[in-house]
Order: C-alpha cells, then structure tokens, then sequence
C-alpha cells in the first residue's frame, strides 16, 4: 500500500496536480513519509494486541494481570535498556524500507526506466535490498560494538559479532550496532537523493 500510494500520488494521474503544487519536493516526499510511519505504527500496535490476546488465550486469566506481568518486566533497567535499543532499531529499519521503496519508485521515473517503469520499480527495490543486504552482514562482522543479552543480563560490549555468536549460549543473544549505524547512514543517503532524483530527473506517465 505504501508503494502503490506513492507511485499514484507522484506518478499516476495525481501526479500531474501533485506536482504542481507550491510546496518543495522535500514537503512532498516528508508527508508521504510521514503517513507511512503511520500506517505502520497503527500495523505494529495491531501486531502488539494480537500478540496480548493470543498470550491470554494461551492462559486465561485476568488480564491486568497479564498486563502487570509484563510492565513490571519491562521495567527491570536492564530489559528497559534492550528494549529502547529494540525500538530504536525498529524505528530505523522501518525508515531504510521506506526509503528504499521511495528510492526504486523515483529512481524507475527517471529517463533510462520510464517505458517499463514499474517493472524497473520491483527490480531496482529488490537489487538495493539485496546491496544493502550484504553491507549489513559486513557491519555486522566488521564493527566490534555488540549488546549482549545472557541470563536476564545486558551489556554493550567492545567484540566482534562473530565472536559472540561462537561465545553465546542458547540462552543469550547477540545485537550488532553495526546494523542500526548502517540504517542510519542508508536514511541519510537515500532520502535526500529521492528528493533530488524528484526535483530534477524524473517525469510523471
């Protein structure tokens, strides 16, 4: 829906009133970000109840209990430290997907992609996934900041992923920063150059 919204509002028959509007190319494309954001937030809290109800079928019980339960083990500070850097990460991942998606949707506007450009959309999303992909695995081996979660125990340790995962028992687990740096650094990239890539080369079908 976040794709084809996009491509209809920039690209499609809206796309000729759209773009003549007197707002940058910046606001344009920082709107329809910002209702993705949205749509996917509304998506995760959907995702969070149906996790709560499907937990208390699994244990009937009162449910402010259940509740109860899992505040009060969230608010263990270590568990508190992991989940923020839990919802830091998902923030950023989420804002890579869309950005990856505005990216191949503009960049297939452009001159050399324009006769197929939907084909082009599909194809260029799924080549930068896969890129960005493969420079996730090398942040994650080659940038030695790792949060390790063992034994109700979290710590930010200065290591190697691979060294954890060759150190962590079955009951621990292992989160590279080198991930949530390389998201960052993709947002920074890719956001900007759909901006450009819409102000300068691309045209409406």
């Amino acid at each position: 829906v976040i794709a084809v919204r996009y491509y209809q509002s920039l690209f499609g028959k809206e796309g000729y009133l759209t773009q003549t509007l007197p707002v940058s190319k910046g606001s344009l494309l920082s709107s329809r970000l910002l209702v993705a954001l949205f749509w996917l937030i509304c998506s995760a809290v959907l995702l969070l109840l149906c996790i709560f109800v499907g937990l208390y079928l699994v244990q009937p019980g009162n449910p402010i209990d259940l509740i109860r339960s899992i505040f009060a083990y969230l608010a263990v500070p270590e568990m508190s430290l992991f989940m923020i850097f839990a919802g830091v990460s998902i923030v950023t991942q989420t804002l890579l997907l869309i950005a990856s998606i505005y990216f191949s949707v503009t960049l297939a506007h452009t001159r050399p992609f324009l006769k197929n450009n939907l084909l082009f959309s599909v194809v260029l999303y799924f080549g930068l996934n896969t890129c960005l992909s493969l420079l996730k695995l090398v942040a994650m081996l080659c940038i030695p900041v790792v949060l390790t979660v063992q034994n109700g125990h979290v710590a930010l340790e200065f290591r190697f992923m691979f060294q954890s995962f060759m150190e962590m028992t079955q009951a621990g687990s292992a989160n590279s920063i080198g991930n949530m740096i390389l998201d960052v650094i993709g947002i920074a990239v890719l956001l900007p150059m759909s901006c450009w890539l819409l102000k300068n080369k691309t045209s409406v079908k």
